[in-house]
């Protein structure tokens, strides 16, 4: 990602889905030869706002695509819908028939990571390539290293989801408080790097949701397991972890790198669970290498291998 790059703003899109959730998508609408897209899974309650930087970092390459959470932002909806992480994967199927795409590269930050498992496991034809950022395969409140939380947690979340309004006056209140980007700082829950405009942009986003459908989505979060599907991953896949991430540590990412077969791992220093905003031209550079070698340099081996006559199913156990 160079300074000099132009500006890109992903056209806002909506399709309905097969169970008639009216599904906000983000489409830079660019498609580049021999370039697969990238489609981007937010992490939970993330608007599209946080994603700028990585968004403009990869437009330069391939065409990127994201979109808001079924019951989220722009995707809200009445009564009762499917809202199972399971769902979310379909709903990237979805945004793929819907622009005709094929396969794609699927890049889950946070609770996007969780959305990729269960993409690999409902289409993994269509996955080219994943790249996990600051995540786990399931029940994210495990993992947490700080006092109670697992343990607390979920009763703490069912209270709150029980009482939105009153969970919404108390979230107001945090976010209106003075120093807020400070105490988060100082606290290591975000790093210098999180850019103070990115970060009011995103708490301006948050106070938007309807919190009563967040908490809904976070049990369903988790609840969530996708570790049975770990062994089971055959495409190229990359697991990024931030050595200041207090949410989902470096080294569960790292864990979690060696129960995917042949996934690299790499780390991002200085950065938190936020790295997609902290240290966006890191993650994207990162990630770029990664599929240059994995993705569209095998890619073209095996065309070029297909066009002489080889055997391709040979040529990839090779």
């Amino acid at each position: 990602m160079t300074s000099h790059s132009p500006p890109v703003s992903p056209e806002p899109k909506t399709l309905a889905t097969p169970d008639g959730v009216r599904l906000t998508y983000f489409d830079t609408g660019q498609d580049r030869p021999g370039r697969l897209p990238i489609i981007l899974a937010n992490g939970l309650g993330g608007p599209v706002s946080v994603l700028r930087a990585p968004i403009q970092g990869f437009a330069s390459d391939r065409r990127v695509l994201t979109w808001d959470y079924r019951g989220l932002y722009g995707s809200r909806f009445s009564g009762r819908r499917d809202i199972s992480v399971a769902a979310h994967a379909r709903d990237v199927v979805s945004i793929l028939d819907e622009l005709g795409i094929e396969q794609a590269i699927f890049l889950g930050w946070s609770m996007g990571v969780q959305v990729g498992f269960e993409f690999a496991r409902i289409a993994p034809s269509r996955l080219g390539g994943l790249v996990l950022l600051n995540g786990v395969a399931g029940r994210p409140l495990e993992g947490v290293p700080l006092p109670g939380v697992p343990r607390l947690g979920p009763g703490l979340l069912s209270l709150l989801s029980a009482y939105p309004q009153l969970a919404g006056r108390a979230i107001e209140l945090a976010l209106s408080a003075p120093g807020l980007e400070r105490a988060l700082k100082t606290v290591g829950w975000i790093q210098r790097g999180f850019p103070s405009t990115d970060l009011d942009a995103f708490l301006k986003d948050f106070r938007t949701l309807d919190l009563s459908r967040y908490f809904e989505l976070f049990e369903a979060l988790i609840e969530h397991d996708a570790r049975d599907v770990l062994p089971e991953v055959s495409a190229p896949t990359l697991v990024l972890g931030s050595e200041r991430d207090v949410i989902t540590p470096a080294r569960s990412a790292r864990t979690l790198s060696q129960k995917i077969p042949r996934a690299r791992y790499r780390a991002i220093p200085g950065a938190s669970h936020y790295a997609a905003a902290e240290a966006p031209e890191l993650v994207v550079k990162f990630v770029n290498e990664f599929l240059a070698e994995e993705v569209e340099r095998k890619a073209g081996a095996l065309s070029r291998a297909a066009d002489h006559g080889y055997d391709t199913a040979e040529f990839l156990r090779a």
